[in-house]
């Protein structure tokens, strides 16, 4: 698993809606990418269905549990 992985699972507490999940990956991913100067991060869209895709996978894998839901949405 890699730091983005562990990091999106950290954030899977019950609390917050997948969208904010998805905004502090980006604001933490666009903060290393300023000061490595690396290349720019993928379209939020992107970044969305990106980490909605891993977490219906992780859901799948039972390691995230949604009460009262078959899928993962970005609201």
């Amino acid at each position: 698993m890699n730091e983005t992985a562990a990091s999106i699972l950290i954030l899977c507490d019950g609390r917050l809606a997948v969208k904010t999940i998805v905004e502090r990956i980006r604001d933490s991913l666009q903060t290393g990418t300023e000061l490595m100067e690396t290349e720019p991060l993928p379209e939020l869209k992107t970044m969305e269905a990106d980490i909605l895709d891993f977490l219906q996978e992780m859901v799948d894998q039972g390691w995230v549990v949604i009460p009262n839901h078959d899928t993962i949405e970005a609201n």
